[in-house]
């Protein structure tokens, strides 16, 4: 799913890859919103979102839900 979305292939996502990710996917975010997003994963602060990064934002996500689902 990385490699489709990274459409430049140069192993990052950058806000505008996010964009047209989440939009093939069916999401719409405001710019904003995709702003904090990126902020909040961008753990090494370079503005863009590397594999590991993208893959621990899915990683809490699903936790978050999983404990909300056990709730």
């Amino acid at each position: 799913m990385f490699k489709r979305f990274d459409t430049n292939g140069d192993g990052f996502f950058s806000m505008m890859e996010l964009e047209c990710a989440f939009t093939v996917l069916g999401i719409n975010f405001a710019k904003e919103n995709l702003r904090k997003l990126i902020y909040a994963t961008d753990t090494n602060k370079d503005g863009r979102v590397d594999f590991k990064e993208f893959f621990s934002m899915l990683h809490k996500t699903s936790d978050k839900e999983l404990a909300a689902d056990a709730d």
